[in-house]
């Protein structure tokens, strides 16, 4: 979340974003942030099993 905050402050300061489509973006953020964060250690898991370094 910290990633996007300043970007979706400017957004929401200049008038983008409702209070509303603010938290539900800055959820949305951390989502695809978790679930990229899952998957980049699920390959790595299977890269190890492989075999590989």
């Amino acid at each position: 979340m910290l990633e996007t905050l300043d970007a979706r402050l400017s957004q929401a300061h200049g008038g983008e974003l409702s209070h509303l489509d603010f938290l539900q973006v800055l959820c949305q953020d951390e989502i695809i942030r978790r679930e990229t964060v899952a998957f980049e250690r699920r390959l790595q898991s299977q890269v190890r099993v492989a075999g590989h370094p």
